[in-house]
């Protein structure tokens, strides 16, 4: 029996958390029916350097179904002693419930603007692959 595509509505969005892994940070997922969101942090140390990060990312569906597809934008600020990288990505990608709780997806970065140390730059192409487990 083939799994019935679930339509994107726009009244209620069924809202679910989950903790998870984009693009090497620690998530708190935020995932509805219509629209997505993460929060994330990362911080490593070793060999007399750390770096610290932040990042924000909101999507909305795209399509509905058991592969959605979503839009959205993704800010990043990484700090590694002596420089401070802000970055501003559009995202385009598509997720999917491999089991009841866990969710795997795929983002890709077409444009990005990077700030850092005084210099800016656009850097075309890049992604990340994420996983969640949804509480």
């Amino acid at each position: 029996m083939a799994a019935k595509a679930k339509p994107i509505t726009s009244g209620s969005n069924g809202m679910k958390l989950g903790l998870g892994v984009y693009g090497g940070y620690t998530t708190l997922r935020m995932i509805g029916d219509t629209y997505d969101a993460a929060v994330g942090a990362i911080f490593q140390s070793g060999s007399g350097t750390s770096t610290f990060g932040l990042l924000g990312l909101y999507t909305v569906n795209l399509t509905g179904g058991n592969t959605p597809t979503h839009v959205g934008g993704l800010l990043n600020y990484v700090s590694t002693g002596a420089t401070n990288i802000f970055i501003v990505s559009m995202v385009y990608g598509a997720e999917t419930m491999v089991t009841n709780n866990l969710l795997v997806g795929v983002d890709v970065t077409p444009v990005s603007f990077t700030s850092a140390s005084g210099t800016s730059t656009f850097i075309l192409g890049g992604g990340t692959v994420h996983a969640s487990f949804l509480l």
